[in-house]
């Protein structure tokens, strides 16, 4: 399949993804963990796909399923509603109709089996659409249509979410959310890169919830910078009042809720993706925002730091030819975003000689 076109339907029919969710360490481990690092966009889709079969409730694949009979029947189901206001009946008994059509329909589209095996089919079949209906109707009636916003290299862009918070997308990132938000469900948004939030407060004081990478940012009304690159999260708050839902690990699977953590503005915190280890300390948040307002603020950075800065949002390959020139602290308030003038403020304060070779910089003591 493209990967452009993959939705959670093309998902829930591989059979080889079904297998690896099922036994992540089984003989498709490989492929499905380099199809995520070559495909981090796929991730909220993988996700969302993974739990899906993981409720399921049973321990083996279910065959293949025709897509658009699939599709067909999971835009239908969100009708359960609507049937339950015109005859007049509650709306587990709608749901139970369209249950039994789905059922019915689907089972028909596989092929033959022994009897035993029918069965098993179609309690399997069952159990993944109870799921498939819930996911359509949250999907197609409530959620409405995904959209997605990317930036290239070097480019921001500035997004008005559904409720009127605005977002301001940093170089090379993606924020993906749905095109209509109902007044009774979280507004959520997964967003690979960096932004920074401005977010509305709401009549009904609907949750706002960032999905970054592994963590979950849950805020009511506030300003927040987000930036999910080179295997850590940070999260750092100029105003009112943020959540971090850190992920469970080997410690925490068996409390109730994850372990989670309350910012005050002016707070940096920093999540590692591998082992979980969490950083926090009181920064000033516009330095860590000024890309938004066209500058670059460093305090006291190692250069190695703002050579990965450039790397992540210009697409520049830094090569370093020498040792130390990493580790030299630079501080200065930068007016632009352009490259070439970051470029140019580094090698006057260093004495480097930087040579700007299509993406690559090749950085040398003079």
């Amino acid at each position: 399949m493209k990967n452009k076109d993959l939705t959670i339907a093309d998902l829930l029919q591989d059979e080889s993804f079904q297998q690896w969710v099922l036994d992540p360490n089984g003989e498709h481990k490989n492929y499905w963990e380099r199809r995520l690092v070559e495909n981090p966009d796929q991730k909220p889709i993988i996700e969302q796909a993974s739990a899906i079969i993981c409720n399921i409730g049973f321990k083996t694949t279910t065959g293949s399923i025709d897509k658009e009979v699939l599709l067909h029947q999971i835009k239908a189901s969100i009708r359960a509603e609507d049937l339950a206001d015109e005859l007049n009946i509650s709306t587990e008994n709608a749901e139970d109709r369209v249950d039994d059509e789905i059922e019915e329909t689907v089972i028909y589209a596989l092929p033959q089996k022994t009897s035993y095996t029918r069965r098993f089919y179609k309690m399997a079949v069952a159990a993944s659409l109870l799921l498939l209906v819930t996911f359509g109707y949250l999907y197609f009636l409530k959620g409405g249509e995904a959209i997605s916003h990317a930036t290239g290299f070097g480019e921001t862009k500035e997004i008005t979410l559904p409720d009127g918070s605005l977002v301001h997308l940093n170089a090379n990132s993606k924020l993906s959310f749905c095109s209509h938000w109902s007044d009774r469900e979280d507004r959520k948004v997964t967003l690979i890169g960096e932004a920074y939030f401005s977010v509305t407060h709401t009549e009904h004081h609907q949750k706002f919830i960032v999905h970054s990478n592994d963590l979950e940012i849950e805020v009511l009304g506030t300003e927040f910078n987000v930036n999910n690159r080179r295997g850590k999260t940070q999260v750092v708050l100029e105003s009112g009042k943020v959540k971090i839902n850190l992920p469970f690990d080997e410690l925490t699977v068996h409390k109730p809720t994850p372990q989670s953590l309350i910012m005050a503005p002016g707070d940096f915190v920093e999540v590692s993706d591998s082992d979980k280890k969490i950083t926090r300390r009181v920064a000033d948040p516009t330095h860590y925002s000024s890309w938004r307002n066209g500058k670059l603020i460093f305090d006291a950075v190692p250069l190695g730091e703002v050579f990965e800065m450039i790397q992540d949002r210009y697409g520049c390959d830094v090569i370093v030819m020498e040792e130390g020139i990493q580790n030299s602290i630079f501080e200065a308030e930068i007016q632009s975003t352009d490259l070439d003038l970051i470029i140019r403020v580094i090698a006057r304060s260093f004495n480097l000689n930087i040579a700007r070779n299509e993406n690559e910089l090749i950085v040398k003591k003079n």
